[in-house]
Parts: structure tokens; sequence; C-alpha cells
């Protein structure tokens, strides 16, 4: 005969069980939504960008997940569930280099990067001007950024390419601070 004790202690048996087994659930297969997310980035999956709300339901999913890497050892957990989702999907891996920005003077900035700046923004006076460096090497030029003032305003030019203006393309430029 099964006491009310022991009906009691089952129930709460069978209730740890399931919130157990649902959260290894869940942290086995939040995993799957950066892979997902990396194959349709390159084409792959068409069929799901086309389907309303998908990639909503896709940011909802992992929601609880943005929230639980901050508890010590769930990030190994996620991360290992990326990790597996992206190879079994065959997800295409981006590395992500670290960036800094390298401050230089006007003078060792190359001639056609000035000149581009120059048609881009007459009339501006240079304050500073930076070239973002990483690349897997750490000394790749990214682009250059030109900050300056102009029309009261202080703003920064992002320059990649000197021949922009050939091409009929504008530099990046952007207000920083409003007057």
């Amino acid at each position: 005969m099964i006491t009310k004790y022991q009906s009691k202690f089952r129930r709460c048996r069978l209730a740890v069980l399931v919130v157990l087994g649902a959260f290894v659930f869940y942290t086995f297969t939040v995993g799957l939504v950066p892979a997902v997310n990396l194959n349709m980035e390159v084409g792959r999956f068409r069929w799901l960008s086309s389907v309303p709300g998908a990639s909503k339901i896709l940011e909802v999913y992992e929601w609880p997940a943005r929230y639980l890497v901050v508890v010590p050892g769930m990030a190994r957990f996620f991360q290992f569930s990326e990790d597996f989702w992206c190879r079994i999907t065959s997800a295409p891996v981006c590395v992500l280099y670290a960036t800094h920005h390298d401050l230089v003077l006007i003078s060792d900035v190359p001639k056609d990067i000035v000149e581009t700046f120059q048609k881009a923004c007459p009339q501006a006076d240079v304050v500073s001007v930076s070239k973002l460096v990483g690349g897997k090497t750490g000394k790749e030029v990214i682009h250059w950024v030109f900050r300056f003032q102009q029309s009261g305003k202080l703003r920064e030019a992002s320059i990649n390419n000197p021949t922009i203006y050939n091409s009929n393309e504008s530099a990046f430029i952007y207000d920083v601070q409003n007057p």
C-alpha cells in the first residue's frame, strides 16, 4: 500500500524529472538556431526565409539562452550545442578577428586615400585620422576613418577603397555629435 508521503514524493520526483528533461532538451536544441541562421545567410534553407515569422520564432526560442548564458558553466553547454548543430547542418564557419583603431598622422595616410576623402568632403577640417586594423595577422587595414568638422558638426568618414569615386559610390559619412 502506497502511503500519502510516498505518493507526494513520486509526484515531486516526476515534476523534477520533467523540468530537468525539458531543460536538457532546450539546452541541446537551442544550438540549432545559430546553425539555421548561418545556413540562411549563405542561401541554404531559402524556403525558411520565405515563411512569415520564421526568424521571429527562432529569435524567441533563443531568447532564454541569452539570459541563461551568464550563469556560470551554462555558456559551455550552449557552445557545445551550437558546435554540434553547426557540424550536423554543415553551417559555414565565420571567424571574427579582433580589430582596433590606430591613430595616424595625416602625412602618413596614402595620397589616394586623402584625395578620396577630399572629393567626398570638400571644405572639411580634419581633426584626426585613424585606421581600423584587424584580420588574421592583426595588421590588415580594413578602412580609414577621418574625423572632421564640417558645417559646425563633428563627423566621421569611413573609406576603405580609394577608387570609390570612379564607380559613383560614396564614403560612409555620419555625424558623431550634434552641435
